[in-house]
């Protein structure tokens, strides 16, 4: 016998329950399945939104096709901490890194910190570009056979790294060395410097290495400095001074210089300097 009519109101009761919790089922299921399409499309944004910024970030940093190939010249070293030590100021010249042009030169050539260290920059840096444009102009083997005593001779510019401390700074290593005709007074430097590039552009130059040899007999002067740099920017700097004026005493100073990378530029920190210790030169 059909249940229906024996029991006609309990089992219009019973269908209603079931079409109720069918009708809530349906509800959910439509709600998840529309959450689970506004979770991806969000995603899908917050991704996109991502790669915006990462473009624009990308964008803010874009470098100028001129600085891209000078900085293409300079090879990438990763080796922490970074030293400028005897053996760099040493290196041949056809092994310290390849020739920069005068155009290099020019885009590196800005923004120097201000510091005792860098006293003769800008008067090594002309001496370079004076005679860069003997030799543009065709006119250097007649410059050379008029030199005088102590007229710079040489002047050459290399590039030997690219150091990346962080993704908004890089630090170009470079060599200037400056030499003069072989005779009295004489004189040859080599200077290592390090130019930070910060967000795309050039920031700051400062000295990392120095190496001179002068006199003029019987006075005599030998320079050296040497520094180690950390991949946080702490930057040490140890130089030793000699000196002779008289050819019988030889007085030796040694100090010792901190600094700090910050936003591509560099502050100064503590600075330990010495007194001159005074030694009897051998006599033949």
């Amino acid at each position: 016998m059909d249940l229906y009519y024996l029991y006609p109101e309990l089992i219009n009761q019973f269908m209603r329950k079931i079409n109720y919790s069918m009708a809530v089922f349906a509800a959910f299921a439509m709600l998840a399945t529309f959450s689970s399409t506004m979770t991806s499309c969000g995603g899908k944004a917050e991704s996109e939104n991502s790669d915006t910024t990462k473009k624009d970030t990308a964008a803010a940093y874009t470098i100028a096709p001129e600085l891209q190939a000078m900085i293409a010249k300079f090879k990438e070293y990763q080796e922490w901490p970074y030293k400028a030590d005897t053996a760099l100021l040493n290196r041949e010249s056809n092994e310290i890194g390849d020739s920069l042009t005068s155009a290099d030169v020019a885009l590196l050539n800005v923004n120097w910190m201000k510091h005792d260290l860098l006293n003769s920059v800008e008067w090594e840096i002309g001496d370079y570009n004076k005679i860069d444009s003997i030799k543009v102009a065709g006119k250097y083997n007649e410059y050379c056979e008029g030199m005088e005593p102590g007229e710079t001779k040489t002047a050459n510019v290399y590039a030997i790294n690219k150091l990346f401390v962080n993704e908004d700074t890089w630090i170009l290593v470079w060599a200037l060395r400056n030499g003069s005709y072989e005779a009295c007074p004489y004189s040859n430097t080599t200077n290592i410097f390090a130019t930070t590039v910060y967000k795309g552009t050039i920031s700051e130059s400062f000295m990392l290495a120095e190496k001179t040899v002068a006199g003029d007999p019987p006075v005599h002067m030998d320079s050296e400095a040497t520094s180690v740099l950390e991949k946080d920017g702490t930057l040490i700097i140890n130089t030793e001074l000699e000196e002779s004026e008289d050819g019988e005493e030889l007085s030796t100073t040694k100090n010792r210089y901190a600094f700090k990378l910050v936003n591509g530029k560099w502050e100064k920190g503590k600075e330990e300097k010495g007194k001159p210790v005074i030694t009897k030169i051998p006599q033949e």
